[in-house]
């Protein structure tokens, strides 16, 4: 995959936290190696002794923007989980 991509160009680099736990949120556009203009978005929790990350991939361009909108939904769906309060 390495090999097909043309030009990769990253957007956004967000650290921040969710609770205790950080997060590093990438966003970047890149061309493969057909042609096409792809955005990705990568979204990583970071826990004690291991990492989660949801990467999402959609694509690229002013026709592609309500495809946008539900890769930035879905990511900010994806957070630690907090437990209810105790009774």
């Amino acid at each position: 995959m390495v090999r097909d991509l043309q030009r990769v160009e990253r957007r956004s680099r967000r650290l921040s936290r969710e609770g205790s736990v950080p997060v590093l949120e990438l966003r970047f556009d890149y061309t493969s190696g057909a042609g096409k203009r792809l955005h990705s978005s990568t979204r990583t929790l970071f826990f004690k002794r291991y990492a989660l990350t949801l990467s999402v991939t959609a694509p690229s361009g002013r026709s592609a923007r309500r495809a946008r909108r539900q890769v930035r939904r879905l990511l900010r769906s994806f957070r630690p989980y907090e437990a209810p309060p105790a009774p």
